[in-house]
């Protein structure tokens, strides 16, 4: 699994210090300097992407219908190779504009536009 943290160094207990030309240390020490349940936690790219089965089951719809949408180009993806990814950003965006408003709604957003043109 591949991460994305600059970090590693906090998971693998190595603590940077200032070595003079006489010392000889060892740099990767065998125990932690801080505990790994304390370490900030880095995303891999397995939480942060979705491949295309996955974005599909995401959004509560088909494959076929999914890669129907993609191909009209109305979901933002990356496309490496043959290969899909797709962020859950980019999905709720895409779900988002699907969303029907209620009457409450509506009649807010055109009250708001009777303001504005007065």
């Amino acid at each position: 699994m591949l991460s994305l943290c600059n970090e590693s160094r906090l998971l693998t207990g190595f603590k940077p210090h200032s070595l003079t030309s006489h010392e000889e240390t060892n740099v990767f020490p065998s125990e932690p300097t801080s505990s790994p349940e304390f370490a900030p936690r880095c995303p891999s790219l397995d939480e942060i992407y979705l491949t295309l089965p996955e974005a599909a089951r995401y959004c509560r719809m088909a494959t076929p219908t999914f890669r129907l949408y993609l191909k009209r180009k109305e979901i933002a993806g990356i496309k490496l190779g043959k290969a899909w990814l797709f962020t859950k950003a980019d999905l709720d965006a895409f779900l988002a504009r699907y969303r029907v408003r209620s009457n409450a709604e509506i009649t807010e957003m055109s009250n708001q536009i009777l303001r504005r043109a007065r």
